[in-house]
């Protein structure tokens, strides 16, 4: 439960210092997102995807289409998804996120995580004025587990967050 401690503070700091932390729930109704404004943000697209050895699990919301996919055994998602990416330090970025209904602590991404070249993550979400594309997975080469956040405002490049997106959740859209 000691990370949990950690997303409630990450939580009220997403309410009062926007541009360093944001949170993102995902639920069967839509997404809400605090953090990155004052006001909070309602994507049309947001949902994570979590790739391990065992299989994928993805949820959430694709230009307003519903997504929720897993091929892993017995597992089953949580009501409400909570994800929470700590920007503070640069390049030192921490992700927080709770998808199954079995984890009572949410799980920490951070320099020190443990993970394997099967494992990765993918948060993505828009709105009409900003996407954003946090990746987390381990680079072999330099055998340390990559955090990249990637905000775009403009049309070009939120494009490219949305079709690379795309690209990746393809094969697990015609599967709902």
């Amino acid at each position: 439960m000691e990370n949990l401690k950690k997303v409630h503070e990450l939580l009220n700091e997403c309410q009062t210092t926007p541009d360093k932390y944001f949170a993102l729930k995902i639920n069967e109704k839509g997404s809400s997102l605090v953090g990155i404004t004052q006001a909070q943000i309602n994507p049309f697209s947001a949902l994570i995807l979590k790739k391990e050895k065992k299989g994928v699990s993805i949820i959430g919301f694709f230009d307003n289409n519903k997504i929720k996919y897993s091929n892993i055994e017995d597992f089953s998602f949580n009501e409400e998804i909570v994800i929470a990416v700590d920007c503070r330090k640069n390049n030192k970025y921490k992700v927080f996120y709770r998808i199954n209904n079995s984890s009572e602590d949410f799980i920490k991404i951070s320099s020190k995580t443990e993970m394997t070249m099967d494992d990765s993550i993918l948060i993505y979400w828009e709105d009409m004025q900003m996407s954003c594309m946090t990746f987390c997975s381990f680079d072999s080469e330099r055998t340390e587990i990559i955090r990249e956040v990637i905000t775009a405002n403009n049309e070009p490049v939120k494009r490219l967050l949305r079709g690379i997106t795309r690209e990746i959740i393809s094969p697990y859209m015609s599967t709902n």
